[in-house]
């Protein structure tokens, strides 16, 4: 058995890696990783690396999302699955904006850390069950399966518009995957993309 080292990751200062991935050519490896990236952010958020199976080179930024995502998955027609936790009561928040539940959950996400902003207000309304989940209380906030086309540039490259991410359940109050020990084994995607 021949053991070979894909990527150097310790000149990041990246502190995770999941959900490795192989292209359906199998010439390149997709991987969740929250190593910092280009844009001017501060907080680390887990977004889609690749890199090529064969070398040289290291992973580049292949997919960022507006919030972290989970739950890899590249579909055999050549598209990405992801999971990402969205507030699912968002059409009644903002009905303008709720076709993006990503970029709609990274504002209001930061709205709520805002305390100025709430006037040191830190209160939750629960008016269903449950309210609690292993060791965290339960809010709007879902994790939903998206879906992210990619498209093979002339070199062979790949390459994601992450804007262009789909929720698969948008709107449904459901968790999927569900609980703590969830994954993308709770969803399937057809050959065909379906």
């Amino acid at each position: 058995l021949h053991l070979r080292r894909l990527t150097e990751g310790k000149e990041h200062d990246w502190t995770s890696v999941s959900s490795p991935q192989f292209s359906p050519c199998g010439k390149f490896l997709a991987f969740l990783s929250d190593r910092p990236t280009s844009s001017e952010e501060s907080e680390a958020k887990t977004s889609v690396w690749i890199l090529p199976v064969d070398g040289p080179g290291e992973a580049r930024l292949l997919a960022e999302f507006p919030v972290s995502v989970s739950d890899l998955e590249w579909t055999a027609h050549g598209g990405l699955a992801v999971a990402a936790s969205v507030y699912v009561d968002q059409d009644a928040v903002d009905g303008e904006n709720a076709r993006d539940p990503m970029t709609m959950t990274a504002k209001r996400d930061k709205a709520l850390a805002d305390n100025d902003a709430l006037g040191g207000l830190d209160a939750v309304l629960y008016q269903k069950l449950p309210i609690r989940e292993w060791d965290r209380w339960l809010n709007a906030k879902m994790p939903h399966p998206f879906y992210a086309p990619l498209s093979v540039e002339p070199g062979g490259q790949y390459t994601c518009n992450a804007t262009n991410a789909e929720d698969l359940m948008h709107g449904i109050p459901i968790a999927v995957p569900s609980g703590a020990f969830g994954g993308s084994d709770d969803w399937s995607i057809s050959p065909q993309g379906h």
